[in-house]
């Protein structure tokens, strides 16, 4: 029944995850946080916080990404303990914003299982072939229940027309 680690998902949380939070907490992330790569809005017009990820502002060439998992660790702690949903803006990604399947293939066992069960919608707008060639490789590990909740958008509108979130949201 449900998700891998389902079971694990309310009280206990990996050894490896508290220590990231320990450290992302403490951390100086102002270079990170200035670039807005992750911003969290309130509500998603459902109710749920929502997480947006702009894709075009990673740059893995020149940015540790230890550090970019720092950043998200610090602003999903508390988020990803109810529902939310995720918009990652995939527009104007070249290579160089394009973390490799190695970087969440082995990130991916790091984070509580609360972060992948409480994920109402994870909507990619503008999906490229990369994004789709890495949720492919990475359809070993992912369940069945996280297929039901990716979205592609290949327009900004299929969004809100397909119920994902609000057309308000965007107005702030």
């Amino acid at each position: 029944s449900g998700e891998e680690g389902e079971g694990d998902w309310e009280g206990r949380e990996p050894e490896a995850y508290g220590k990231l939070v320990r450290v992302a907490m403490e951390e100086s992330l102002e270079d990170l946080e200035a670039l807005r790569l992750f911003d969290v809005i309130e509500d998603d017009g459902f109710g749920r916080p929502l997480l947006l990820v702009m894709g075009c502002r990673l740059d893995t060439w020149v940015m540790e990404m230890n550090r970019v998992l720092m950043l998200f660790v610090r602003l999903m702690h508390d988020v990803s303990r109810a529902p939310y949903s995720v918009v990652y803006f995939n527009s104007n990604v070249g290579w160089r914003n394009q973390p490799g399947f190695a970087f969440f293939a082995s990130n991916y066992g790091v984070l509580p299982a609360r972060y992948k069960k409480n994920v109402e919608h994870l909507s990619i707008v503008h999906p490229g072939m990369w994004v789709r060639s890495m949720f492919l490789l990475l359809r070993p590990i992912l369940s069945a229940k996280f297929w039901s909740k990716l979205h592609y958008a290949d327009r900004l509108d299929e969004l809100w027309l397909d119920d994902v979130i609000q057309k308000d949201v965007f107005r702030a």
